[in-house]
């Protein structure tokens, strides 16, 4: 499952606090919620240079939870 949402381009003054935002938000929140509670093999935030951020899980079959945790965690 992937959500994506447009995000500041790479030459963004906010692109590199988004990054740090992004790795953060991928090694705490989400691993603990999509990976260890609800069982998907894997979980991550990417950003893009394309002024695109991603939130997407792998073999997830708690999807819809996945949806609601990303939602929050916005």
């Amino acid at each position: 499952m992937v959500e994506s949402f447009k995000s500041p381009g790479f030459w963004s003054e906010d692109h590199c606090k988004l990054n740090v935002a992004s790795n953060l938000l991928k090694l705490s929140k989400l691993h603990q919620l999509v990976r260890e509670k609800g069982g998907a093999y894997g979980a991550g935030c990417t950003l893009g240079d394309n002024h695109v951020m991603s939130l997407w899980s792998y073999r997830d079959p708690n999807y819809l939870k996945t949806y609601v945790n990303y939602e929050q965690s916005i």
